[in-house]
């Protein structure tokens, strides 16, 4: 395996689409199961920011530390995010959290009714959500000590808090009955996404120049954020581009690198991300459900020529996967298996 030197210097050539002869690769040390081994027992309540027990979470981050060689998944660079099976936004913007004891998860539950009822979300600075998790990002940080990165946590993106707000079919009527309304709401997710991103940023420091992805395993040297839209399923690109569109580009706007995460399933979406410039990089996860990696080619190779870093994550047994990356170029590339269990 390459020393950190060498791959640094690959991670960097990622974002800029340089020279290289291969493309990063390696294998996640996780699931796409977010909340992992921790467990949550309130059932007759929604939670808590008190219920997530800071030893508890600690003991957490060494489990995944230890489960893998220091920082590098291959020549991933593994990062830790703060606790992300918690839907840390959902929650900093009202929505009740429950656990499902069925599916190990938890859930957002829709609460706002009235639209009046935007305003009574409360500010970052009194919101008690908010406080915890900074403080549990400070003390990851700590305990960290510098053996490897801390990133920000999973958070879901404006569309996606959209829809957790007022839920799926009523935030599809919205958009058509009441877009102003809609427009409002989506302004006001995109607003306090970046304010809680840019606290947590601001907590987290650079681990040898710069920052990794939460669960996208890929370095940047500068301040470094991921998002995601997986709601935009749900409806037209026409609405994605009235609606949140902007948002996602004043997302990434904001911030040194940005990075995105979408389905092959919602692979609409992908030809409105490589409109927006001031995004660098579209990680797409290649789902078992389809389309096929041969119908998948075209939209990967359109990433690539539209100068975008793709990053490209999978389950494929190998004669798949050498197959799909004879068609791709090694510049902006970097790939990670999953694992499915």
């Amino acid at each position: 395996m390459p020393a950190w030197d060498a791959l640094r210097e690959k991670h960097r050539a990622f974002w800029t689409r340089g020279a290289a002869a291969t493309p990063i690769s390696g294998t996640k040390r996780t699931t796409a199961f977010v909340l992992g081994d921790y467990q949550f027992t309130v059932s007759d309540r929604p939670l808590e920011p008190a219920d997530i027990e800071l030893p508890r979470v600690l003991a957490w981050a060494d489990a995944l530390y230890q489960r893998g060689n220091g920082f590098l998944d291959g020549e991933l660079v593994w990062g830790l995010p703060p606790l992300p099976g918690v839907p840390w936004m959902e929650a900093i913007l009202g929505c009740p959290i429950w656990v499902s004891e069925a599916s190990h998860s938890l859930w957002a539950a829709p609460w706002l009714d009235d639209w009046d009822d935007l305003e009574k979300i409360l500010p970052l600075s009194s919101n008690p959500w908010h406080i915890r998790l900074l403080e549990l990002t400070d003390a990851l940080v700590r305990h960290a000590d510098s053996r490897y990165p801390v990133t920000q946590t999973l958070m879901r993106g404006p569309a996606d808090l959209a829809v957790a707000l007022r839920g799926h079919a009523r935030l599809c009527l919205d958009m058509l009955d009441q877009p102003e309304r809609s427009s409002q709401l989506a302004r006001r997710c995109t607003d306090i996404w970046i304010q809680v991103a840019q606290a947590l940023l601001a907590l987290i420091p650079p681990f040898d120049g710069g920052y990794a992805a939460p669960r996208l395993e890929v370095w940047a040297p500068g301040q470094l954020v991921r998002f995601e839209e997986d709601a935009t399923i749900l409806f037209s690109s026409k609405l994605y581009r009235e609606f949140f569109m902007e948002c996602d580009r004043r997302i990434a706007s904001s911030f040194d690198y940005a990075i995105i995460h979408t389905h092959s399933a919602n692979h609409k979406l992908i030809a409105d991300l490589m409109k927006i410039d001031e995004l660098p990089a579209i990680q797409v996860i290649l789902d078992p459900s389809g389309p096929s990696v041969a119908e998948m080619v075209a939209i990967l190779r359109g990433i690539q020529s539209a100068g975008k870093a793709l990053l490209i994550t999978h389950e494929l047994a190998d004669e798949d996967l050498n197959s799909l990356l004879r068609e791709l170029s090694p510049r902006g590339l970097a790939v990670e298996r999953m694992l499915s269990i």
